[in-house]
This record gives structure tokens, sequence and C-alpha cells, in this order.
């Protein structure tokens, strides 16, 4: 079922009309029944005015068709979108710096490995004595 259905699913299921759809959403008359797919644009629009319309199942046929926390999600931000690129953002600052700790990770292994190639040249009975210099 392609998205546009599935809006007309949902509206069908919530005893929302057509019309009232097309003026909360600002949408054209026949929106719906024009082409199979949505805009990006379209769907932030949509999920806003229906934070009760699962954006999995829309987008992506992963669950029901109603968010089961979309109380939760209105009564806490009051605006939908603002609290996803408020997660965004949180999520980028974590990648950056795991990926900053990632870089110390690879250096420290790069430089163990350098040390253990330096002990493989040596004897073992040198190699103790090369690593007892190097806990000094």
């Amino acid at each position: 079922m392609n998205e546009k259905k599935k809006i007309m699913l949902y509206l069908e299921t919530k005893g929302i009309s057509k019309n009232s759809f097309y003026k909360k959403t600002g949408f054209s008359q026949g929106f719906l029944n024009s082409g199979n797919t949505i805009g990006a644009d379209k769907v932030k629009i949509i999920i806003s005015n229906y934070p009760d319309l699962s954006l999995s199942w829309l987008v992506l046929d992963i669950g029901d068709m109603l968010n089961p926390n979309w109380m939760k999600v209105v009564s806490t931000s009051g605006d939908v979108l603002a609290l996803y690129k408020e997660l965004v953002d949180k999520k980028d600052v974590e990648i950056s710096k795991l990926n900053k700790e990632i870089g110390v990770l690879v250096y420290k292994n790069t430089k163990l490995l350098h040390e253990l190639k330096e002990l493989k040249k040596v004897s073992t009975t040198d190699a103790s004595t090369v690593y007892q210099s190097k806990l000094k």
C-alpha cells in the first residue's frame, strides 16, 4: 500500500474527511488522489498535524498505524518536529564523541602494534628487559 492510500485509511479509521485533511494541512483538493508518493516536506506537515499517525508505519511499513506514544511526544514538546530535531542533534553529539574515542583507540592500537613488533625483534630474555625499562 502506498503512502497516500495509507493516509486515506488513517483518515477513514479516525473519521476525518478529506476536506478536513486538506484544510488542516493546506494541501490542494485532490492531493490524495493524484500520484502514489509523498515528498518529505509533505510528510512533515502531515505528521505535525496528525501526531498519532505513525511515521514508521507510513513510510517504512513498520509497526502499527497509530503511534502509541504520541501523547507523550505532544505534551513533552508541543512540536513534534522540534522534538525530532532535538533527538537528531543529541545523536550527532554522541556520534562525534564516539568518533573521537575511536580515533584515540586507533592511535593506541597502532602504538601497541609497533611496540609488539619491536619486542618480537629482540630475544625473549631481552624482551623482559625492554618491557621493564618501559615501565620506569
